[in-house]
């Protein structure tokens, strides 16, 4: 069996403008930059649709190349972010299940008394902001923020429903209960 490897400028500059692409799209998403504000739908919608755009395109490209031996790879690849990508506005429950060793480890992180919080550092994208912010009853995890005033998110609050909670602007009226002091507000 022999193996034909395809080169060249073209293979060339395709692989660079893919490389690119990736890297285009998840700085977007790793910096959580607020690319439409408050339309929350249109933002999941939009960045979805980014992610699918660049998969698939690694694949076809990978495929027409040539890379046989690639085109599986980029198909992981591709598996892998649609796994990663933060889904938290589509299943909030189920979002936050599968990322509450993470939310338990940023309840480590020093934050300040701002009124939206401070940064997560390594825990940035676990939030809309990058931030947390300290509320009466323990701290809250903003998932969305509207404009001009209100939240939704996740709030730690051990020892009492965090129910009247101020949301930066708005109150939480209807707190659901995730357990071990966690609590959702905001987020249907």
């Amino acid at each position: 069996m022999s193996t034909t490897v395809v080169s060249g400028p073209r293979v060339r500059v395709t692989a660079a403008v893919l490389v690119v692409a990736w890297m285009v799209v998840a700085v977007v998403e790793v910096s959580r930059l607020p690319t439409f504000g408050s339309f929350t739908l249109l933002d999941l919608v939009v960045r979805g649709a980014l992610w699918a755009g660049v998969g698939f395109a690694t694949i076809n490209v990978a495929w027409r190349e040539g890379w046989r031996r690639g085109a599986p790879t980029a198909g992981l690849v591709v598996l892998a972010v649609l796994v990663g990508y933060n889904w938290s506005v589509l299943a909030p429950r189920a979002y936050f299940e599968t990322h509450k060793p993470l939310y338990d480890q940023a309840m480590g992180v020093s934050i300040g008394r701002a009124y939206y919080g401070s940064s997560l550092g390594w825990y940035r994208p676990l939030t809309t902001n990058g931030k947390a912010s300290r509320t009466p009853t323990g701290m809250f995890f903003p998932q969305w923020i509207g404009t001009p005033d209100d939240a939704g998110g996740y709030l730690w609050s051990p020892l009492e429903s965090p129910r009247g909670v101020d949301l930066y602007g708005a109150r939480c009226l209807h707190p659901v209960d995730l357990g071990d002091g966690w609590w959702m507000c905001g987020m249907d």
